[in-house]
């Protein structure tokens, strides 16, 4: 933690943690033993020490969109060094640490948050040992004393630990983890159920418990209710302590051990870490005698129903449930709770994949929605989008039917380029006025292309690299090769002796947006639109490679007067390289195609022929989702010249998979 933010994010979740296990509690506290009721405060410790939101997941949803939306508010008009208004909550690592001088009251709160954990630890850690050195000046105990405490050891098969008489002390007590130190009153004669109890405590190591109990108290300290919650634990040990010494003491003793605890209600006892005692305050001690009263043995069948009640509280305490989405509306003002809330949420819940950022920003665009381009825009840029009217970059939404992802190329920092690719179904120059053709007819359709980067940053965002470029003419889909106008990811060229080969590739991604309308199924059947919603999850449905081979005719002024056919195959490296034997193919006439694996493409030739021939394939005949190297690593071109195989040209890229 490095702000007050992260703080109030962590100790929130922890106390909603500690609420629903104490509600549990009540409501099984007559029918589970002390060992469940203390057992149970186990599933708070991955809580505390684990930050808050880690898996995405919180207990109450709702709660890290609004602490968003209130840091927003709060720090905007500061200048905060540990925290901006607009860099989501992220706890990191629950450990307070403060990075650099407090500049701000937020700051300042922060910075006091932790001086109130250092003195807290300082306070425990000076108590400690100035109960050490005053435990280091008692006397040896008595004879007596000795023979009482062996006998009670021996009687319950108990270790014992070095044992000191202290002056003036109200009760006894264990003292320490490694050396522990039973200190006893001096003066008086300590009761055997006494001495069992606190030999109870050394046993099973609840020195070290409280040890680190007050050690997450620390952490909690401004925190009044976990500061209850800590108080409820220690009396839960003790509580547990009580059942183990009622387990090995019998009838006129337990009623005895009862009036022992009773009259220990208005006394001192030791309160410090590393510490343990009979005493631990009245209330505590009324509440331990009232559990005394009900005292029974708990039938085994009971472990069961405690392990399973403790598995079903693990996920909601531990895990949590998933934060929502951002809010999916639009808005029209800049202003109010509403607004305020929705760009918090898209700021807390970032997109989790690189295809939900793609997904996001291209409906931003679509859309013009605020909340989108809040979702996916950095942090370093989310001051100025925010400075904008009401979020907005446009005032009209774009006449889009669907976009595609082009040329998505991984980069070494582990970010993607693609080109981002809005299919028109209507455009105009932003001016006004139409798109011309080159015979000046006007165009209607299109697309529009944004060059983009999508990188890491509390989730993907996105950055656009360059300038949005309009491309008309494409009558069907930017998937349409033919156009010629969108550019390739990559390009292999070789000469053959008949000709010149070039190869241009292309990869084309593609989110699956197409939502079934159902209503009317049953008297027209489902049809689909375009899916208007981000999402923030999606992984890419398809993403498939495109080639456009290019042939150029080489040959001899005298072998271009003896054609009357050309043509070429193409045969693409699967998962087992190139076959031995490309497809032999007699072609003949203009013809194209696919057949056994391959593309084809073959003319007649006669004196318009400008000596090229090229073979496309559109067919998407990969998919592989969130494979992104699809691309094969080799060609096989077969050239054919008057229905016959001149020759075949390999073209491999030097970067082979």
């Amino acid at each position: 933690m490095t702000n007050i933010w992260s703080f109030l994010m962590q100790t929130a979740e922890v106390t909603l943690a500690a609420y629903l296990l104490l509600l549990i509690k009540q409501i099984f506290s007559n029918k589970l033993s002390p060992r469940w009721q203390y057992g149970i405060w186990v599933l708070l410790i991955p809580r505390i020490l684990l930050p808050a939101g880690l898996s995405g997941k919180y207990l109450l949803p709702e709660l890290p969109i609004f602490l968003e939306y209130c840091k927003t508010l709060a720090e905007a008009p500061l200048s905060s060094g540990y925290i901006t208004a607009y860099t989501p909550i992220h706890t990191g690592f629950v450990l307070p640490w403060v990075i650099r001088a407090p500049l701000s009251i937020t700051d300042w709160l922060f910075v006091l948050y932790v001086l109130g954990t250092l003195v807290l630890l300082f306070k425990y850690a000076f108590v400690y040992i100035r109960l050490r050195f005053l435990l280091k000046k008692g006397m040896p105990l008595t004879a007596d004393q000795e023979n009482r405490l062996e006998q009670v050891c021996d009687t319950y098969e108990l270790k014992p630990c070095r044992a000191v008489s202290v002056p003036g002390l109200p009760s006894a007590f264990v003292c320490g983890v490694l050396k522990p130190v039973l200190a006893l009153p001096d003066g008086c004669v300590t009761d055997d159920k006494v001495l069992l109890h606190e030999l109870l405590h050394l046993r099973y190591h609840d020195s070290l418990q409280n040890i680190f109990w007050s050690l997450l108290r620390a952490l909690n300290w401004c925190n009044p209710f976990m500061n209850y919650i800590f108080d409820r634990i220690s009396s839960d040990m003790e509580a547990l302590c009580d059942q183990r010494v009622m387990e090995r003491i019998e009838g006129e003793e337990r009623r005895e051990y009862g009036r022992i605890l009773l009259s220990m209600t208005n006394e001192r006892y030791p309160h410090a870490p590393g510490t343990t005692s009979l005493s631990n305050g009245g209330k505590n001690i009324s509440r331990r005698i009232l559990s005394i009263a009900r005292f029974k043995k708990y039938p085994k069948g009971m472990l069961l129903v405690s392990v399973c009640i403790a598995i079903l509280l693990l996920p909601p305490t531990l895990v949590g449930v998933a934060a929502p989405g951002f809010h999916d509306m639009s808005y029209s003002t800049g202003t109010g709770f509403d607004y305020g809330m929705a760009m918090a949420s898209a700021r807390a819940r970032r997109c989790t994949t690189p295809a939900g950022a793609i997904d996001t920003f291209a409906k931003a665009l679509i859309y013009d929605n605020p909340v989108y381009y809040a979702a996916v825009t950095p942090l370093d840029e989310m001051e100025e989008l925010v400075s904008r009217t009401d979020g907005k970059i446009r005032e009209a939404q774009l006449a889009c039917s669907q976009y595609l992802v082009y040329n998505l190329t991984g980069e070494a920092d582990g970010g993607f380029r693609a080109l981002l690719v809005l299919v028109m179904d209507s455009m105009a120059p932003p001016e006004g006025g139409y798109y011309y053709d080159e015979q000046g007819n006007h165009v209607n359709r299109g697309c529009y292309v944004y060059p983009i980067r999508v990188f890491k940053e509390n989730g993907w965002v996105i950055e656009q690299t360059g300038q949005c470029q309009a491309v008309t003419g494409i009558s069907e889909s930017p998937l349409e090769y033919r156009s010629g106008n969108l550019p390739c990811l990559s390009s292999l060229e070789q000469m053959g002796s008949t000709g010149s080969i070039r190869i241009e590739e292309q990869v084309i991604a593609m989110v699956d947006n197409q939502l079934a309308n159902n209503d009317q199924s049953f008297l027209f059947g489902s049809y689909y639109h375009f899916d208007g919603r981000a999402k923030p999850d999606a992984v890419f449905s398809q993403i498939n490679s495109a080639y456009k081979v290019t042939y150029a005719f080489n040959g001899t002024a005298q072998e271009r007067r003896s054609l009357w056919s050309a043509g070429i195959a193409t045969v693409c490296a699967d998962e087992n390289g190139l076959p031995s034997e490309p497809v032999q193919l007699n072609m003949t006439g203009d013809t194209g195609g696919s057949r056994d694996g391959c593309t084809y493409t073959n003319r007649n030739v006669d004196e318009t022929w400008d000596g090229l021939i090229t073979d496309i394939d559109t067919e998407f005949h990969y998919t592989y989702p969130n494979d992104y190297d699809v691309l094969p690593d080799a060609y096989a071109i077969q050239v054919y010249w008057n229905g016959s195989l001149e020759e075949t040209v390999t073209l491999e890229r030097s970067d082979t998979k």
